[in-house]
């Protein structure tokens, strides 16, 4: 939907194939990059133009529930409470905020 609230496409590419998905999470848009940022099962980010074209995916090891970016990094948190930055030009990856089972004795991811 454009600001005006008028609808300017779907992108309903629901699939196994390239350019697919199983399963929508979580939509961001990059402003700086001029993008639709798709988060994605199974686990990536796809990324669209903003009139709805697939430009390409990026895979990602573990399961993320939100994202977010600005104009440097892509920002992913997962339904514990980490938090992962990508680096848009290198693609370096990492965590920001990681469950440190030292200093958190009783918190789990597993709900133990």
């Amino acid at each position: 939907f454009g600001l005006d609230g008028r609808h300017m496409g779907t992108i309903a590419d629901i699939g196994h194939g390239r350019g697919e998905y199983v399963d929508l999470i979580d939509v961001a848009v990059d402003r700086y990059r001029r993008e639709l940022l798709l988060l994605v099962y199974p686990k990536g980010i796809m990324h669209y133009t903003l009139d709805g074209k697939f430009k390409h995916k990026d895979t990602l090891d573990v399961f993320f529930s939100e994202i977010g970016c600005d104009r440097s990094f892509y920002y992913l948190h997962d339904a514990g409470h980490s938090l992962m930055a990508i680096n848009k030009e290198t693609g370096e990856r990492r965590n920001l905020l990681e469950l440190d089972g030292d200093r958190a004795p009783f918190c789990s991811l597993s709900g133990d």
